[in-house]
């Protein structure tokens, strides 16, 4: 975790973990204005930022692994032939609006690259 302090990791991991600062620095033994003062620094706040973006990376990964299994369990909504057709139509509706996101998404991404390599960025 780089040049922290034992204490300093300590916190950031609390930080990750709880939802207030009040709460991380309980959970670090040190006061709320210690807290604050070591957000500000930066040193550690780059550490921070780079923990939050793994974390992110982590649920990221986690929920594209859960979208299969969801999709999956759309799939069987649409093909039982005992599910009402309100559940069907919501499928349908869930699923097309999923697929319509994801492509302009994907269209996004590829314009941004296009300009980016243009740019030489």
């Amino acid at each position: 975790m780089g040049k922290l302090t034992p204490k300093q990791e300590k916190f950031l991991l609390a930080l990750l973990d709880t939802p207030t600062l009040k709460q991380a620095s309980q959970q670090a033994n040190i006061s709320e204005n210690t807290g604050r003062k070591w957000l500000q620094s930066e040193l550690f706040s780059s550490e921070y930022k780079r923990m939050r973006r793994e974390l992110m990376k982590q649920t990221t990964a986690r929920m594209q692994y859960l979208a299969l299994r969801a999709t999956e369990e759309l799939e069987k909504i649409l093909d039982d032939s005992e599910a009402s057709v309100f559940a069907k139509i919501q499928a349908s509706q869930m699923i097309l609006t999923k697929a319509y996101k994801g492509m302009e998404l994907e269209d996004f991404a590829d314009r941004l690259e296009q300009l980016e390599r243009k740019h030489n960025l």
